[in-house]
């Protein structure tokens, strides 16, 4: 059909505005599900309407097969090549995104709709319509665009409730299912031509940084800041989401880790997208296959089966996108995504359908839904067939047996509701044998004697089900009789008989590999396994067990600090203990009377350190990089006593060192100066310090004021006026009590240390 042209400022469209467009060389609408939405043609520069063609005119064309003419606008007009220009419209739905709306909030997808409606700040003539009953908090907490607020950003109505959009000219529908499963199969040797599969991370989220704001700047976030899955990906993957919308006021962390961890279950989460485009032939397009019409249509977010065993293919995909040929009335390209089963053995990305709790009965959903669809159809044709002496009756889209899509049917073997024709599949029907087909059934209550399900499954949470064919009990909360206790995310066996204590036990095939033992007296909960080790959680820390003493544990004095972590065997202070005091009293420490190593071992078990800590010494065996800080050494007047003036001939000392070349045996290097430490200990032994392992090591720090000592003695004549004499201030008394306090101060570390010990906790 003809594309028609329209002015910009023009509102009826039932006549033909400023004339149809025969001359055009190429017309076709592309449309994706959820996404883009637009008209290109190509029109010669001489066509009777080329100079009534501007941005912002109205293109009126066939977008698909069983649609209405949609309307569409110029945004963009080429240049002139060879003659032709190329014409870009969009869709007029598009004009959305120039109308603001005010802030509002709303707990249903109808009622977040409608909201978008009555809450737009300027006058537009779209209405909307949907058939989603889930309820679901919705907020816009700014001036948004009003499609904006519809699809394409976080929080939007497509985003919180899902679903498929319909944009019907000035109606925006929002179906929870566009398309349906007709049965329809592209199979190589029948249909199929070409088939390439596509896949793609780009868009591949493995973690989330949650975060919470208002407008006065103020912001929450996770203490561990992320939330990461396990992935086979190289590097994590991770985004932030703002959480804002769900909260009205500044969550806690653990509402906040909630909102995150719920975010986290949505199964395309570490999921590539894998597409398949097919290039098939649509008998039903072809001439002599009128016939088949019914059966073999495909329209956008249908669901089809390919199979091609030649490459593995074998999988139900989703129409994603078509490609529509105004002037030949015929589909150009369609493209299928989101495979539901395995393609060429990789991972497919699938839809997300996370619904809310319900605020409504879907009793009262359903009348809502089914009234807004009685009252707001659009009509029909109401045929008998056949017109003499008629056997049904038939309520269809179009007159036409053969071209109508939608087809209520009632005959003597009962009424049926078609989406694919005619001769199509009945999948909403009620027989005359008193059997009732339907997708979806909603009743205020249902009686039977007897009720066969495969699966019972909670209307907003897919995790929480009964499947009767697998004997699988899926749940978040199990409630008990014993003061209606509840247990959460329970899998195994329940025991309760654990003494006076309840717990749950998890066992595999009838051997008891974990159980968790609630402790009410001291508020505390042990998880407890097989081999012996346990997990302790309480109010004041995490401790784990070995069996027969603690290997690691952490403990709070408050709710805020975590002030000791001991690494330890439990025993004494035969323990290495971390000491972390945030509140100011303590300094950190690191508590043993143990050397403690930190570096790693060999192959062989050998001990590799980079440094070992012994008491208030610190031994490296690497180069140590200070990245711009200082070492500083004690000095203070008040830890010295019997101050002399020095009497030492630096001078001689430094020239009695006998300095060196030498290659390192370890490394292989060459040192073109240094001292040999032996050497050195036979002029200055004060300068060199012998380990554990009986190597000599040079005192940097000691050195120092030697080297002073030589500069003054160099300096000559200039020695008496440049120096300046200091006379120690402090009394005796004054410094045994400095050094006093500083000795308490230990003691008090070591103390809290020694109290971290879980054994005696």
């Amino acid at each position: 059909m003809n594309p028609i042209l329209y002015a910009p400022k023009e509102t009826d469209f039932s006549a033909l505005g400023l004339g149809m467009l025969p001359d055009c060389i190429t017309c076709q609408v592309t449309e994706e599900r959820n996404g883009p939405y637009e008209l290109e043609m190509q029109y010669p520069v001489d066509g009777a309407h080329y100079g009534e063609i501007t941005t912002d005119s109205l293109i009126k064309a066939k977008p698909n097969e069983t649609a209405e003419l949609q309307l569409f606008r110029v945004y963009h007009i080429s240049k002139p090549i060879n003659g032709v220009v190329t014409i870009n419209a969009e869709h007029i739905s598009y004009r959305l995104s120039h109308v603001p709306v005010s802030p509002f909030s709303a707990g249903s997808c109808v009622g977040a709709l409608a909201g978008l409606v009555s809450n737009s700040a300027v006058e537009h003539p779209f209405s909307v319509w949907t058939d989603i009953s889930s309820t679901a908090y919705f907020k816009a907490s700014f001036p948004a665009s009003f499609r904006s607020l519809l699809a394409g950003s976080e929080g939007s109505v497509l985003d919180i409730y899902g679903g498929e959009f319909e944009w019907d000219n000035y109606t925006i529908k929002l179906h929870a299912h566009r398309g349906r499963d007709n049965g329809v199969t592209i199979l190589y040797g029948k249909n199929l031509i070409d088939v390439k599969q596509e896949e793609s991370i780009s868009d591949v989220v493995t973690g989330i940084y949650p975060y919470w704001a208002d407008s006065d700047g103020n912001m929450a976030d996770l203490p561990e800041k992320t939330i990461v899955v396990e992935s086979g990906y190289a590097y994590p993957r991770v985004v932030p989401v703002d959480f804002s919308q769900d909260f009205d006021a500044q969550p806690t962390t653990e509402q906040l880790r909630a909102a995150a961890d719920e975010y986290m279950k949505n199964p395309s989460i570490g999921k590539p997208s894998v597409n398949i485009t097919v290039d098939f032939v649509q008998l039903w397009q072809t001439a002599g296959y009128e016939d088949i019409a019914g059966l073999e249509r495909v329209v956008l977010c249908d669901t089809v089966s390919v199979r091609f065993s030649r490459l593995g293919v074998d999988a139900k995909a989703k129409v994603i996108k078509t490609v529509y040929d105004c002037l030949a009335n015929r589909y150009s390209k369609i493209e299928l995504g989101e495979a539901k089963a395995t393609i060429a053995d990789t991972i497919v990305r699938q839809q997300a359908e996370i619904e809310k709790a319900q605020d409504t009965s879907f009793l009262e959903q359903a009348i809502s839904a089914a009234t807004a669809a009685i009252t707001g159809a659009s009509g029909g044709y109401v045929v008998l067939n056949p017109s003499e002496h008629p056997q049904e009756i038939l309520i269809m889209d179009t007159p036409d047996i053969n071209t109508a899509v939608n087809v209520w049917r009632w005959n003597s073997g009962g009424l049926g509701h078609s989406s694919t024709g005619y001769n199509g599949s009945y999948s909403t029907a009620m027989t005359r044998y008193g059997e009732i087909v339907a997708d979806k059934v909603t009743a205020g209550t249902l009686n039977g004697s007897i009720i066969r399900a495969g699966r019972i499954q909670a209307p907003n949470n897919a995790n929480v089900y009964f499947d009767l064919d697998a004997g699988e009990l899926a749940c978040t909360q199990m409630v008990s009789e014993y003061g209606g206790r509840r247990f959460d995310l329970f899998l195994g066996d329940l025991n309760m008989g654990d003494g006076n204590k309840y717990g749950l036990t998890l066992s595999v095939s009838n051997l008891p590999m974990m159980k968790i033992v609630p402790d009410y007296a001291s508020d505390s909960v042990d998880m407890r396994f097989a081999s012996g080790q346990s997990v302790r959680f309480w109010q004041q820390g995490i401790f784990i067990d070995s069996g027969s003493e603690t290997v690691f544990g952490v403990r709070g004095d408050s709710v805020d600090i975590v002030p000791m972590i001991n690494m330890g065997t439990g025993t004494g202070m035969d323990a290495s203990v971390i000491g972390i005091w945030p509140d100011g009293s303590l300094e950190p420490a690191i508590v043993s009377n143990k050397p403690t190593w930190i570096g790693w071992k060999t192959v062989d078990g050998n001990l590799n350190a980079t440094a070992i800590f012994k008491g208030s010494e610190i031994s490296f065996f690497a180069p140590l990089n200070m990245n711009g800080h200082s070492i500083t050494n004690q000095s203070d007047v008040r830890l010295k006593d019997n101050i002399q003036p020095a009497d030492v001939d630096a001078v001689a000392l430094i020239n009695a060192i006998d300095l060196k070349s030498f290659d390192w045996l370890e490394t292989g290097a060459h040192q073109r100066m240094g001292v040999i430490a032996q050497q050195v200990a036979e002029v200055a032994p004060e300068l060199v310090d012998v380990g554990e392992d009986g190597v000599y090591s040079i005192k940097p720090l000691e050195f120092i004021p030697y080297l002073i000592r030589a500069v003054q003695q160099l300096s000559g004549g200039m020695e008496a006026a440049r120096k300046v004499e200091y006379s120690d201030p402090y009394s005796k008394a004054e410094k045994t009590a400095f050094i006093q306090q500083i000795q308490n101060k230990r003691k008090k570390q070591k103390g809290v240390a020694e109290d971290a010990n879980i054994k005696n906790r």
